[in-house]
C-alpha cells in the first residue's frame, strides 16, 4: 500500500535551468541595440517601437522566469494544496505577443508569418521550459478524511514558511527552514502510512498550530521592537520544536507511539513566560 510521495520522480526538463529564463533574455538582445540605433537616428517612432518589444520580452523572461521558480517549490513539496498562477504559459503569450509585433511592424513580414512566428515562440517556451503544474498534488490513495487532515498540516507548514521570510535573522530563518523540512518528512512518512495518522493526530493538530501561532507573533513583534531577550527567548521555543519535531519523526519510524502531552505542555508555559503566546 505504501506509495512513495517524496520528490524522486523524473524532473521536467526546466529543472535543469536556473530560475531564470536566460534565453529570453539573449533573444531580447538585438531588439535592445536596434531600439539604441534608431535613437541615434533620431527615429523616435521606430525607437519606441522596438523598446516596447524589448520590454515586453523582459517582462516575458521575468514572468517564466518565476514560473519555473514556483513549480520547482511546488514540485518538492509532499502536499501543495494552494497552486501559483500559470506565470509559465502567462509568460510564452507575453512572448508570442512580443514576437508577433516584431515580425510584422519591425521585420515586415505579413500578418500570417507573424503569426506562426508567435506560435513557435509559445511552444519553444513550453518545449524547453515545461508547463505550470495543472493540479495540487496530495496523496491520491488515502482516504479523504486522511487528505484533508495532510493537506491542513500543508498549509500550516506553508504559513511558517510565509512568516519566516518576513525574520530578518538568518539562523532564525534557518532554524525554521530545518523545522519545516522535518515537518514535511513527517507528513512523507504518514502519507506512506496513513494508519500512523491516529497517532500523530495532536502533532499535526495541536504542535504544528502552536508552531505556526508562534512563528507568526514573532515574525510581526520583531519588526516593531529591538529586544535581544526576545530574540533569545524564540531561538529557546525553536530548539524545544526542532527537538520535538525530529523525536516525532524518529517515532514514527520506529512505530513506537509518541505521548506529546509533556512537550506540549512545555510549549505552552514556554509561549506564556516568554510573552509569544
Amino acid at each position: 500500500m505504501a506509495v512513495r510521495y517524496r520528490t524522486t520522480q523524473q524532473r521536467p526538463t526546466a529543472y535543469r535551468h536556473s530560475g531564470r529564463a536566460w534565453l529570453i533574455y539573449l533573444y531580447s538582445l538585438p531588439f535592445l541595440f536596434a531600439a539604441l540605433s534608431y535613437l541615434l537616428a533620431g527615429n523616435t517612432g521606430r525607437f519606441g517601437l522596438t523598446l516596447a518589444i524589448f520590454l515586453t520580452m523582459l517582462l516575458a523572461a521575468r514572468l517564466i522566469g518565476q514560473g519555473i521558480r514556483n513549480r520547482r517549490e511546488f514540485m518538492q513539496r509532499t502536499f501543495a494544496v494552494k497552486k501559483s498562477p500559470p506565470l509559465i504559459a502567462l509568460g510564452s503569450l507575453v512572448l508570442a505577443v512580443a514576437v508577433f509585433l516584431a515580425a510584422w511592424l519591425v521585420a515586415g513580414d505579413g500578418v500570417l508569418t507573424a503569426i506562426g512566428f508567435s506560435a513557435a515562440a509559445a511552444i519553444g517556451v513550453w518545449l524547453w521550459y515545461g508547463l505550470d503544474p495543472v493540479r495540487p498534488r496530495g496523496a491520491d490513495n488515502v482516504e479523504p478524511e486522511v487528505q484533508n487532515i495532510l493537506a491542513a498540516s500543508e498549509r500550516r507548514i506553508e504559513a511558517i514558511e510565509k512568516a519566516r521570510d518576513a525574520i530578518r535573522q538568518a539562523e532564525l530563518r534557518q532554524r525554521l527552514d530545518r523545522i519545516s523540512r522535518k515537518a514535511r518528512d513527517v507528513l512523507a512518512l504518514l502519507a506512506e502510512n496513513p494508519e500512523r495518522i491516529r497517532q500523530s493526530r495532536r502533532f499535526l493538530s495541536t504542535y504544528l498550530e502552536g508552531t505556526e501561532n508562534i512563528v507568526r507573533k514573532y515574525a510581526r513583534t520583531h519588526k516593531k521592537i529591538t529586544n535581544q531577550e526576545l530574540e533569545s527567548n524564540f531561538r529557546e521555543v525553536l530548539t524545544s520544536i526542532e527537538d520535538t519535531f525530529n523525536r516525532q519523526y524518529e517515532k514514527l519510524l520506529s512505530s513506537d507511539v509518541f505521548d506529546l502531552d509533556v512537550d506540549i505542555e512545555v510549549l505552552d508555559t514556554l509561549m506564556k513566560k516568554q510573552g509569544l503566546g
